[in-house]
């Protein structure tokens, strides 16, 4: 009997659209196994993680460590894409797999390992590259309208909160706001800050050169005006940055 190993991954934008889960492919994984008489070792999983980024990815590093100490015979995939989406090392995760020996069996994808099987892989990678690339441009694109239109991107910063779907002052944590950027303006250090507001000296660094307090909103390193009020003036942003 073969061993065999699973490796199961969804993002949260997967989770959150799609209802796709890492339980489900788990499961049909599992069923797949056990009709072809392979016994599930082992269970490598990344969960809410993107498929761009192969480093970042716990679960897919320590099963090609597990590959390398041979602990499995098979590797069961949902799809190449829960690899990743990038083409190059989708393609060189499978042969680094096969050069040990271990065979890939994609579920939903079961095309062989003969040259026309081989290629019809390598096109889906790139297949699904291409959208990986689609989407990250679309999101570009509306990331960055929304900052023409002066819209927040993200989670607005410590002063600020959201109120349906907008972005007003936050009266009670404004106050600590102002209070830093004084300190900071009067020459007070951040280690003396940090002490006072219980806010890290990082944070208090990230704070006092954060332009959304003066009522801007960035994308790609341009500023642009934003919805939201003003927090600190020019004359104090300036002042509380210009002690380094």
């Amino acid at each position: 009997m073969r061993r065999a190993a699973l490796y199961v991954r969804v993002s949260t934008e997967e989770q959150a659209k799609e209802g796709f889960s890492i339980n489900s492919q788990v499961m049909d994984l599992t069923e797949y196994a056990t009709k072809n008489n392979m016994a599930v070792v082992k269970i490598f999983k990344d969960e809410g993680i993107s498929g761009a980024k192969f480093e970042s990815r716990p679960g897919l590093q320590e099963m090609l460590e597990e590959s390398d100490k041979k602990g499995f015979d098979v590797l069961l995939i949902y799809s190449y894409s829960r690899l990743g989406r990038d083409n190059y090392e989708t393609e060189g995760i499978v042969r680094r797999l096969m050069k040990l020996g271990i065979e890939v069996i994609s579920l939903k994808e079961q095309y062989g390992q003969d040259p026309v099987g081989v290629l019809i892989r390598q096109i889906i990678g790139a297949v699904n590259e291409f959208e990986r690339k689609q989407i990250v441009e679309r999101l570009k694109d509306v990331m960055n309208n929304k900052a023409k239109l002066g819209y927040t991107q993200n989670r607005p910063p410590l002063g600020y909160k959201i109120v349906n779907k907008e972005t007003v002052v936050d009266e009670e944590k404004k106050q600590i706001v102002i209070k830093i950027f004084k300190m900071r303006a009067e020459g007070r250090s951040l280690r003396e800050i940090s002490k006072e507001t219980g806010i890290s000296h990082v944070g208090i660094r990230k704070m006092l050169k954060n332009r959304f307090y003066l009522g801007f909103v960035a994308f790609n390193n341009t500023f642009y005006k934003g919805k939201h009020p003003a927090i600190i003036d020019e004359n104090l942003f300036n002042a509380a940055n210009s002690k380094g």
